[in-house]
């Protein structure tokens, strides 16, 4: 491993697969500290509680790192405590990300950048990734606060929903220039939890709505999915990415 630059995402991600693959193997137990160990002593300012994007600071475009690699980070965080539930990996990036938040109308959410640093967009991904590692700790361990959390999430997504192109979530809220996977397939993974969980029926509603428009407008012949559509002229974009359709194949398995 580069000890020059680490990229937080990389690790995070990594983390992740490996606590799933298999929780038992000590082979993987080991590998997951010491991820977790360069992660918390090369890429956590502690004074702030917050993480910097990569260690090559000549690089880093700003102080601290973006939220998206914090969106891994949490759910990382989550499938640790799921093998070792005894420690409370989930609190201190939650405190991170908290720093992320912004009040600003139409509807509160999280913002790209850490908020007292500078202001920055809003991403409908990012904020789904944190509603998603939350619905998950609120499955395993009922907590009311990650419910809320996903639930205010969920309002400020919604908001990025409309009837342009026939429908379907944009990407970034202030820059309405696309629709894409990444941002619809999330959205339907978060209805569909928040479905099971309050059995309210807008949620359903709109995740079977999302989902046929995600599927008539951005996949593919060969049943993959599309990156993008662009709004100003409606081209759909030819990328395929695989989290895309890791995204629409958990939301088929939901509404199975």
């Amino acid at each position: 491993m580069n000890n020059n630059r680490y990229i937080l995402a990389s690790i995070l991600f990594f983390t992740c697969a490996i606590s799933t693959v298999n929780a038992q193997s000590p082979d993987y137990r080991t590998r997951i500290k010491l991820l977790y160990q360069e992660l918390n002593g090369r890429l956590s300012d502690k004074a702030s509680g917050l993480y910097y994007e990569t260690t090559d600071t000549a690089h880093n475009e700003n102080k601290h790192s973006y939220l998206w690699p914090l969106c891994a980070y949490i759910q990382a965080a989550n499938e640790m405590e799921v093998i070792d539930p005894k420690n409370d990996y989930m609190l201190p990036v939650e405190k991170a990300i908290d720093q992320y938040y912004t009040s600003r109308p139409p509807y509160p959410g999280y913002q790209a950048s850490v908020a007292k640093e500078k202001r920055d967009d809003r991403y409908y991904d990012d904020n789904q990734w944190v509603a998603i590692a939350y619905l998950d700790a609120y499955n395993r361990n009922h907590q009311k606060q990650y419910l809320e959390k996903s639930e205010m999430i969920c309002r400020f997504m919604l908001g990025g929903l409309d009837t342009v192109a026939g429908g379907g979530f944009y990407w970034n809220e202030g820059k309405k220039t696309s629709k894409n996977t990444c941002s619809n397939g999330p959205g339907i993974l978060i209805l569909l939890q928040l479905y099971k969980i309050t059995h309210k029926q807008e949620y359903l509603n709109t995740a079977i709505a999302v989902y046929k428009w995600t599927n008539k407008t951005l996949q593919a012949p060969d049943g993959l999915y599309y990156d993008n559509i662009r709004l100003s002229d409606l081209k759909i974009s030819n990328v395929k990415i695989t989290y895309n359709t890791g995204t629409m194949l958990q939301s088929n398995m939901l509404l199975f």
